[in-house]
């Protein structure tokens, strides 16, 4: 058991602004400034009050850049004077920038971006630890995926991550700290954040455990995840609830870039709203590697997917996204990843990036217009052309259906993985770094069926479409596809 992680790379910063001042910083001679808690004794006798309003903020670690004189790292840069790592964050993150980032100048830098020129010519040093950036005089640079906010304790309660309920293990392990009885949900779950550990535990719902996990979750004795809490709040402590704080886990590497020239080049292919951004994420966090495109999509290269700008023919990149409905050697790729959802579903999805962008969503109105009743025939041709076009394609195909994504991602992720044949030495980390973060930043919020959307004559052709799809890959020995029809 340990006191404190050593070594650390803060991924998610977390700001405890108390009035009473139960937290206070320190410094490790290899990590960023932390938070540090009172000890449990003392936490045990402070008041809820001392909680009720905390700055939080979640960030991921980008990574060590080198600099180029010339260049900025950023894109739309600006500089303040260093005073620690947390304070740049929340510096940049109130300023509405995306990255932050601290170099050997003690210079706090924000930005919308990292300048693309850094990552065509450093890339592969993202990797690097933050002792050796400093070592090798470069700047280490965070993401900021939520934006610093006030929190009462009462919204920390709200949107707390619960993992499930779990029989409780033997042993917790050496990554771990037990605070002791007692703690409630928010102060276990904030102090656990302020210590650097991604999970907070309360076993029997009493006392609070923090932890970094080194394995997935079922290497720890927890086959039986159950959503249902009655065994955790039964009191007993032969079972425990796990919570996500917002602090990554420390054994979750930076991704990196492969080497120039890497084979094979692997097509990730699907119709336009079947969920490739989804599955770039999980390819990305299992691998480690970044994922390209054929698109250079700007909001995306922003919000993290840096392969976005490299030349797709590039070898630097896992897989390469394309949405081209027909096959051609324009783009020689070696193989094809191909992900095929409910047209019903990928068609309105794409009618709402349209009109909402990767996230939003159209209106209720843009659906009953004449733009809609000319989309969707429109759309379920591309949708099936797409199918005839790839599955009859001279180059080896993997199909995988968006339905069975959503049932067990990391069953689909290690498969495409194995497809790929790219040897991945620490592949059980991480696939325990994409277990902890399936969902990625780029899924819609949830929406009403979209049944009432299709018009009788419009499901009518769709369900033929579908059954001609069926019947083709059938034909070609690939799973069947799942019940499509309405």
């Amino acid at each position: 058991m340990r006191l404190f992680p050593k070594g650390l790379l803060l991924i998610s910063v977390l700001f405890l602004l108390s009035i009473l001042a139960v937290f206070k910083k320190r410094t490790t001679s290899n990590s960023k400034v932390v938070t540090k808690a009172q000890s449990p004794d003392a936490l045990q006798s402070e008041g809820t009050e001392s909680f009720e309003i905390q700055i939080r903020c979640k960030v991921h670690r980008v990574g060590c850049l080198l600099p180029i004189d010339g260049f900025s790292l950023l894109n739309d840069q600006s500089k303040e004077p260093f005073t620690g790592v947390p304070d740049c964050i929340h510096h940049c993150s109130k300023n509405n920038f995306t990255y932050a980032a601290t170099n050997e100048d003690k210079e706090c830098l924000c930005g919308t971006s990292v300048s693309y020129k850094y990552i065509e010519n450093d890339g592969n040093l993202l990797s690097a630890s933050a002792s050796k950036c400093k070592e090798l005089k470069g700047a280490y640079v965070n993401r900021i995926v939520k934006k610093c906010n006030t929190e009462k304790l009462s919204s920390i309660l709200e949107q707390h991550d619960m993992v499930g309920c779990f029989p409780t293990p033997s042993t917790w392990g050496d990554d771990s700290l037990t605070l002791g009885e007692d703690l409630s949900l928010p102060k276990c779950l904030l102090t656990c954040e302020s210590n650097s550990f991604a999970y907070a535990i309360l076993v029997g719902m009493k006392s609070c455990v923090c932890w970094n996990p080194v394995l997935r979750l079922h290497n720890f004795g927890f086959p039986h995840q159950t959503s249902d809490l009655l065994p955790c709040h039964k009191t007993s402590n032969n079972f425990s609830a796990l919570f996500r704080t917002y602090v990554q886990n420390v054994n979750c590497k930076s991704k990196r870039f492969l080497p120039t020239n890497f084979t094979p080049r692997v097509a990730l292919l699907s119709f336009p709203g079947s969920g490739n951004t989804w599955l770039r994420h999980l390819l990305e966090m299992a691998s480690g590697f970044y994922t390209g495109s054929i698109y250079q999509d700007e909001a995306l290269y922003g919000e993290g997917y840096l392969g976005e700008y490299l030349p797709w023919d590039s070898g630097r990149t896992i897989a390469i996204k394309t949405h081209k409905p027909e096959y051609s050697n324009d783009r020689p790729f070696d193989k094809i990843i191909f992900l095929i959802r409910n047209p019903f579903d990928a068609i309105v999805a794409e009618f709402n990036r349209l009109h909402g962008g990767h996230t939003g969503l159209a209106d209720q109105k843009d659906f009953e217009g004449k733009e809609w009743e000319k989309f969707v025939p429109y759309k379920v041709e591309k949708w099936s052309r797409t199918i005839y076009s790839y599955l009859n394609a001279p180059l080896p195909v993997y199909v995988v259906y968006y339905e069975d994504l959503l049932v067990d991602p990391i069953k689909q992720v290690k498969s495409m993985i194995k497809f790929i044949a790219i040897g991945i030495t620490d592949f059980n980390q991480r696939l325990l770094c994409t277990e902890e973060n399936l969902n990625g930043n780029w899924q819609r919020r949830p929406k009403d069926s979209v049944k009432n959307y299709y018009l009788p004559w419009m499901v009518e052709l769709m369900n033929k479409y579908i059954r001609n799809a069926r019947n083709l890959l059938k034909l070609k020995h690939f799973k069947d596809l799942p019940k499509y029809e309405r």
